[in-house]
């Protein structure tokens, strides 16, 4: 058996020898044919005292041929030439450099090189801007012009603890923060100046995490990073500036604005009829769109779906676009206006910069001047599917009505200061009647800092404890309105990027409800009480003003019989707790579900109350026992 494998072992030896040789034979073989022809590529024809430039092979003929050639100089003391090709220049003067194959000294090409005393023309670096997280490397590159100078340069960091340099243009990052990277040329140009350019480097602590489609309130470093084209599919971010009014007018966006925004004016997804502010002509009249007649009642609400399909194509937006939007502050209702028409029109992911203007600028990015126009759709334009993609996000008048006065779920949520809660005032130059819808909660107001902590938006655990203030959560169902639909946004925003299912913003809000109630005061009741007295606060009625009758239609015997008088309790909220009283119960008594029952002859006044001190009455009549 050792044998065996003796014998066996040297013919695998024998047999891996065969294959080494005839394996290594064909392109031995190959690189060892000649050439019969050959062209050659050169970097540049002029170059400086010092100066390089590189010559190589671009191709021979046949194809398969050897590509190895030799470099010779005519003169050395004006150019050399390196056995890799690399002309370097020692005077002023003209050179030819040859260039022959090995395989065959026959085939052979000859480049001219003058050399002369070049200056620096221009000095570049392969980005002018870039994030870095800690502890990275990202290697930058300087090109001086013109080609073949001979002018090496010098890297130099403003802010070593931030980030180094090294002498080939690696950059370190050390902490966060910004630091400007100079490269500069170490020889001077023709007017004796050293030419330089930099990079702004910024550092972060780490790469901010991705997010969400859903999620719509993102860092300034999150963004800063997508443009970086560091957040994986949002390398192409549209994002803008939104302010009411137009571009011109913007005096903000004008003086700053995060380099490649658009302006967006918050009237572009809005009625407005506004000219001359505060009133109008009854037009909508910012030329937008196709002129139309507008009721009162629209003024202020989101446009049609026809109309914002219009704003959607005009700024090159579909469904699918990644849009990023600011404003000034955290607390600016404009963009978070702008944001929620974008989602209710269907655009799949938008996304706020929490804290604005102000957040971006504390991080120390750079803001440009320049005004970017949006590029609109073209005829090949599409949106992606029907506008209002979410029509569920937005609840009429009417249905705000119904549902405060038969669903004990529903909460309408106020997020208006106190006293245009309270009825003190009405908030707007243009609204004439204070006051708040019957049934309203108070959700806190988000001009007073109520919805902002250290300059950046809540979470949902504060917009917890702001509704428990009015006996509600996010179990109920939920809809944020103010005057006009700005400030009820940003909790709706909130809710939205959490996962809460059940909400909604009521678009008219307290602009509608009060041009209603100017045209039938009983059909659009108002309330103008404190949010303490408001959670128990209710408009009470009976459906009869005297019941002498039970169920079944008979009359109310004393000892055997019940009645019930249905109450209309708006908002339906507050129905669980009425509390029922009777004024005889010796006559009638009543239990905690304002069921009736008869005990003796005679009349008694049954009384439903509120906490907040609103009732209603009706009197029952008892028949005596047959």
């Amino acid at each position: 058996m050792k044998n065996f494998m003796k014998k066996a072992a040297a013919a695998m030896i024998a047999m891996l020898a065969v294959v080494a040789v005839f394996g290594t034979s064909v392109p031995a073989q190959a690189a060892s044919k000649a050439p019969k022809s050959l062209s050659v590529k050169v970097t540049t024809k002029t170059v400086d005292i010092k100066g390089k430039s590189k010559i190589s092979v671009k191709s021979v003929k046949p194809a398969n041929a050897s590509k190895a050639v030799t470099y010779k100089s005519s003169n050395k003391k004006i150019a050399t030439v390196s056995s890799k090709g690399v002309v370097t220049g020692k005077k002023a003067g003209k050179v030819n450099i040859t260039v022959t194959s090995k395989k065959n000294k026959k085939v052979k090409k000859v480049v001219k090189i003058t050399v002369k005393n070049l200056k620096p023309s221009s000095v570049k670096v392969s980005a002018s801007k870039a994030t870095v997280a800690v502890g990275k490397i990202n290697t930058l590159k300087a090109a001086v012009k013109p080609a073949g100078v001979y002018c090496p340069v010098k890297w130099t960091s403003s802010n070593k603890a931030v980030a180094t340099v090294s002498s080939n243009g690696k950059v370190t990052a050390k902490k966060a923060g910004t630091a400007t990277i100079t490269v500069k040329a170490t020889q001077k140009n023709s007017k004796g100046k050293y030419l330089s350019t930099t990079c702004k480097v910024t550092v972060v602590d780490k790469t901010p995490a991705s997010v969400s489609k859903q999620q719509v309130y993102v860092s300034p470093e999150w963004l800063k990073s997508a443009m970086s084209g560091l957040q994986k599919g949002y390398e192409n971010v549209f994002v803008s500036e939104v302010a009411w009014g137009d571009t011109a007018g913007d005096k903000n966006y004008n003086a700053g604005h995060i380099p490649g925004a658009y302006h967006i004016n918050s009237d572009a997804v809005e009625y407005d009829d506004c000219a001359p502010w505060p009133y109008g002509d009854g037009k909508d009249d910012f030329g937008l769109y196709d002129e139309k007649d507008v009721k009162p009642e629209d003024n202020f609400n989101i446009r049609s779906g026809k109309q914002l399909s219009e704003f959607l194509k005009r700024n090159g937006i579909t469904k699918d676009t990644k849009v990023v939007l600011y404003g000034r502050s955290a607390s600016d209702s404009s963009v978070t206006r702008v944001a929620f028409s974008m989602l209710y029109a269907g655009v799949e992911d938008v996304k706020v910069v929490d804290g604005g203007m102000q957040a971006w600028k504390a991080a120390g990015y750079d803001v440009e001047t320049k005004v970017n126009e949006q590029k609109a759709g073209g005829d090949n334009y599409s949106f992606g599917t029907t506008v209002p993609a979410h029509p569920e996000y937005i609840l009429s008048a009417e249905d705000a009505k119904d549902k405060l006065q038969n669903d004990a779920n529903f909460r309408l949520v106020s997020i208006r200061s106190t006293k245009e809660f309270e009825g003190e005032e009405t908030g707007y130059g243009y609204i004439d009647y204070a006051g708040e819808p019957l049934g309203a909660v108070w959700g806190h107001n988000t001009d007073d800092g109520s919805y902002v902590e250290n300059g950046k938006v809540v979470g949902i655990d504060k917009v917890k404890s702001i509704l428990a203030e009015s006996d509600s959560s996010l179990d109920n169902e939920l809809s944020f309105y103010c005057g006009t639909g700005w400030r009820a946004t940003i909790p709706f925003l909130i809710c939205y990027q959490n996962g809460v299912k059940n909400i909604s913003v009521y678009d008219g809000g307290w602009w509608l409800w009060q041009l209603n109630w100017q045209k039938d005061k009983a059909a659009w009741p108002i309330q103008d009480v404190s949010a303490d007295v408001v959670k128990n606060y209710a408009q009470l009625s009976f459906a009869a003003e005297e019941v002498n009758k039970d169920a079944s239609g008979k009359m109310l015997v004393a000892g055997a019989s019940a009645a019930e008088n249905k109450l209309a309790c708006w908002p339906a909220r507050v129905s669980s707790k009425v509390v029922y009283g009777s004024s005889d119960k010796k006559v009638a008594t009543v239990d905690a579900t304002g069921k009736v029952t008869a005990v003796a002859a005679g009349e008694a006044t049954i009384t439903a109350r509120t906490k907040a001190g609103n009732k209603a009455t009706y009197k029952v009549v008892v028949s005596p026992a047959q």
